[in-house]
């Protein structure tokens, strides 16, 4: 899934396979599920956490609690 822009507020997401966001992603509830790779492009608040395998982020990182692995998983931050 492709969001071109920010993605705010709301549950988070749940995805199946690959998550790209050219910008800011910012999201309420419980944790954001990508079974995939996520890209981010600006900044990730997960104000719960993350469940999945590779998080690329752009920006900073914002209430960070990495869940239960679906399989391996990475959290990167590129400066």
């Amino acid at each position: 899934m492709i969001i071109n822009g920010n993605l705010v507020g709301g549950n988070p997401a749940s995805i199946d396979e690959d998550l790209i966001v050219t910008g800011d992603f910012v999201v309420s509830g419980n944790s954001i599920a990508v079974n995939g790779n996520a890209c981010i492009g600006g900044d990730l608040d997960a104000n719960n956490g993350i469940v999945g395998n590779s998080f690329y982020v752009n920006g900073n990182l914002s209430n960070l609690k990495i869940r239960s692995p679906l399989q391996h998983k990475t959290a990167v931050l590129l400066i």
